[in-house]
């Protein structure tokens, strides 16, 4: 009886484990503009089918929050609410994106700004802002060649098609490690390369954005950790 009793005990206990561990953490250090910052991302499952993509920076003027929580549903990475969190010089701002796939509508709110509220209609495979990102390692991941994602930033739709361009070599931990290269396709001046690392299950190595106005963007990875078997299951659920 006692046995009986355990038994389902430690199932739960164990089963809590597997979600609190994230299935990677990834650590960056970059440049924003001149000043100096450290970003830390992670996925986790927190419950059977659910996930949470975070995203964390910060440096001596401020620190920022980024999450994304999201299922997987029609082959497809499914986000149910986006977060935006952001305090600068002491000055906070906060914003939400809320799918409601049943209207096939998103929900958009800033707290300061209560005037920029809308309502955007999506269509299925939209994405929010943080999870594109994760959907390109997905997709090179399973070999696609198509990198296209429609996404919400704050309150507008946008379309980011993505390219392969070459290969790399991207050294972490005194470790070289082949990278491909991933290019955004625009017509304007802006740049935007991605360096991603097939041995690590396609984790982002590097991003390089340059604005119009010259302003520049860099992060590169120095601390990695992630489960390769729940990677490996999270992309081929991906696909069921």
């Amino acid at each position: 009886m006692r046995f009986t009793l355990l038994t389902p005990c430690l199932l739960l206990f164990a089963t809590q484990i597997c979600f609190a561990a994230p299935l990677f953490t990834a650590t960056y250090k970059g440049k924003y503009n001149g000043w100096n910052i450290t970003l830390e991302r992670s996925l986790k499952e927190v419950a059977l089918g659910q996930y949470n993509l975070v995203s964390q920076a910060s440096n001596f003027i401020g620190q920022l929050e980024e999450s994304s929580e999201f299922s997987i549903n029609n082959h497809q990475l499914t986000p149910k609410l986006y977060s935006y969190n952001r305090r600068i010089f002491g000055k906070s701002n906060s914003e939400t994106l809320r799918f409601s796939w049943a209207t096939n509508e998103a929900f958009y709110t800033r707290a300061n700004k209560k005037q920029d509220s809308r309502t955007l209609t999506i269509k299925p495979g939209t994405l929010d802002s943080a999870l594109y990102q994760l959907q390109l390692q997905r997709d090179l991941a399973l070999q696609r060649t198509e990198l296209n994602y429609t996404f919400i930033k704050r309150k507008d739709i946008k379309l980011y098609q993505f390219k392969v361009v070459s290969s790399d070599l991207f050294t972490l931990n005194n470790s070289p490690l082949k990278a491909v290269i991933v290019e955004r396709q625009e017509n304007s001046n802006k740049k935007t390369r991605i360096w991603l690392l097939p041995d690590l299950n396609w984790q982002i190595a590097r991003i390089q954005h340059k604005e119009e106005s010259g302003d520049t963007y860099t992060i590169e990875l120095v601390r990695y950790s992630g489960d390769k078997t729940l990677l490996d299951n999270f992309y081929r659920i991906s696909t069921h």
